[in-house]
């Protein structure tokens, strides 16, 4: 990868160099090796140049926040755009070879006009400041129509080589694997590129790929000292590539963190609200929309538990033909407010004070301005864009689709029933296709 870097460097390095004005903006087209563009960026920027991504930062307000809080400034206006303008217009500090990093920027088109006020964002205020717009698809997608804004410089990072791609596998080859095991990991390295030979996978996604496939694709190899030949490694792709379906499902779809076969961890930073949101996902997708009430007054009650228990077994016993469990079939769609539903309900069965109430003071809000219950709305949506930022809820709509937005859980039974038992809840009671 260092020849990928290096050809990132020379491609951005005219463009920012402190002896020349820099372009009011410039837009960079990264298919596949956005990360390291980014970390290039942040090592050649100032260190208090704002990093914005859209899949943080979903609307015009926040992306304004978050410029303005780089720079440590506030704005008057409500209004998001006019709030920019007029707190960089009066900025006094040392505005030298400022910068506005924002990933993901295609997403920008759906934020109002706050792209043509970027855009000509120096020219308004009258002051050097670039703009630097980061995004896997092209500059057409999110053009301005009739000429509004002039356009960007752009900047095309080529792909990453295969062979480069594979190099860096190999040379982060984790610590705890032997010399004795370098070629089996070089095979394990070979299945999982030709496995997404046709997608633009992030190498550090593959790579994380690896690392949790790893312990799975050596568990038939039990003479760790010794050294396998080359047919043992042979034997060894064969034998994974047979059980690691969702592997490469999970590579198809682009959730390779977040699988029950390759035992992957929930992240640390999620919130006990996003926590809840998750498992409301899963009974969500797993759940008949038909039955949501039902089963959610039934897990309340131990006396319907037990009659629907009873039903079931009877039901079992019978003949008739009826459809798989979902659980045979996989995740089903559910709409967004479906899933607000469900995590309502399920906010009767625990009791924690950090769900249901929302501190004023940790919101840069006028607190006169909003109720609890529009601020819980907030904290509800922030935690969703997360879970589908991090993919551990997949968005099967189209990103510019507001009404009506469908998704899907990206998480298996295990994992949601390990985060159910964390609030003292039972996943099974809410689940219609109990075995």
């Amino acid at each position: 990868m260092q020849l990928h870097c290096e050809a990132i460097a020379r491609a951005l390095d005219p463009l920012l160099d402190a002896s020349i004005p820099s372009p009011q903006s410039i837009f960079i087209q990264d298919i596949q090796s956005i990360e390291f563009t980014e970390q290039y960026l942040a090592r050649r920027l100032p260190p208090t140049t704002p990093f914005i991504s859209t899949h943080e930062a979903y609307n015009a307000r926040l992306v304004v926040d978050r410029v303005l809080s780089a720079y440590g400034i506030e704005g008057a206006s409500v209004n998001p755009i006019e709030r920019v303008i007029d707190a960089l217009s009066t900025f006094r500090g040392d505005f030298n070879k400022r910068f506005i990093v924002i990933s993901s920027a295609h997403k920008l088109k759906h934020y109002d006009n706050l792209l043509v006020t970027l855009l000509r964002l120096a020219e308004i205020i009258h002051s050097p400041i670039t703009l630097i717009l980061l995004s896997n698809q092209p500059y057409t997608t999110l053009r301005p129509t009739n000429g509004l804004s002039p356009d960007p410089v752009l900047v095309n990072i080529p792909a990453v080589p295969q062979k480069d791609i594979l190099a860096y596998l190999v040379e982060k080859r984790p610590s705890n694997i032997g010399e004795n095991l370098h070629n089996t990991y070089l095979s394990l390295c070979n299945f999982i590129m030709s496995s997404t030979l046709t997608l633009n996978t992030q190498p550090n996604e593959l790579l994380k790929i690896t690392y949790k496939s790893w312990p799975k694709f050596i568990e038939p190899w039990k003479e760790l000292d010794a050294r396998p030949s080359l047919r043992d490694n042979d034997l060894l792709t064969m034998t994974f590539a047979k059980v690691s379906k969702s592997v490469i499902q999970s590579i198809n779809s682009n959730l390779p963190d977040h699988m029950d076969l390759l035992q992957a961890s929930l992240p640390t930073d999620l919130t006990r609200c996003a926590q809840l949101l998750l498992i409301a996902s899963y009974l969500a997708s797993y759940n008949p929309p038909k039955k949501d009430t039902q089963l959610l007054s039934i897990a309340a009650d131990p006396s319907a538990r037990q009659r629907r228990s009873n039903r079931r077994r009877e039901g079992s016993s019978s003949k008739l033909n009826k459809k798989p469990a979902q659980q045979l079939l996989g995740p089903k769609n559910f709409s967004f407010d479906r899933w607000l539903h469900v995590y309502g309900s399920l906010l009767h069965f625990v009791s924690e004070a950090s769900l249901t109430t929302y501190s004023l003071n940790n919101l840069k809000f006028d607190t006169s301005l909003f109720t609890d219950n529009e601020l819980g709305q907030v904290d509800i949506l922030d935690n969703v864009a997360h879970l589908t930022r991090i993919k551990m809820v997949q968005r099967t709509c189209p990103h510019d689709r507001l009404d009506g937005m469908t998704f899907k859980c990206a998480i298996g039974y295990h994992v949601a029933s390990n985060l159910a038992k964390t609030f003292g809840v039972r996943l099974h009671e809410f689940l219609w296709d109990v075995s």
